[in-house]
């Protein structure tokens, strides 16, 4: 397993490196050049979305995003494939399209909370034992964790880290 950190202010200063780059780049004939410069720094793909000229930061949540499940659903979508450890208050939950990656694990279906669609959680001071598990499955796992700062009356999440499974 691979770990990948999430360290906020690096991650936009490489992002604003990359943008300059990227400006520079794009007033030449430079297509081979930035593929391989993709390629020989794939970690890049990580933490950025790279469309065209564009670098979108996998890390950020877009402010629009209105409710817990859609941050739950945009989280999903960056990191397709992998467990997604969803940090509320004291637990990291899982919404109905995971069911089966938590019965894997072990969890009890929850009563509390059905009107937000949570249906499996554990507390935080879990993470470790369950993180660990996941491993063990080979599974690729990305913990998401809870800000201070709301948007639109819900708290802003972003990746704390990420387990990267070996091919």
């Amino acid at each position: 397993m691979s770990r990948v950190v999430y360290d906020y202010d690096l991650l936009e200063k490489l992002r604003a490196a990359l943008a300059s780059y990227f400006g520079h780049l794009r007033w030449a004939n430079t297509f081979k050049l930035k593929k391989s410069l993709l390629k020989r720094h794939s970690f890049l793909k990580w933490f950025f979305k790279i469309e065209g000229w564009k670098i979108i930061p996998k890390y950020k949540i877009p402010v629009k995003i209105p409710t817990l499940k859609l941050q739950y659903r945009y989280f999903k979508t960056r990191f397709a494939g992998d467990v997604i450890f969803f940090r509320k208050g004291k637990y990291y939950e899982f919404f109905e399209d995971d069911k089966d990656t938590a019965l894997k694990l072990g969890l009890k279906k929850m009563n509390r909370h059905s009107d937000r669609n949570t249906k499996y959680g554990f507390p935080i001071w879990l993470e470790k034992s369950f993180s660990d598990k996941i491993s063990r499955m080979g599974r690729s796992l990305t913990v998401i964790n809870e800000g201070e700062r709301y948007l639109t009356g819900i708290k802003e999440r972003f990746p704390k880290y990420r387990l990267v499974a070996q091919l």
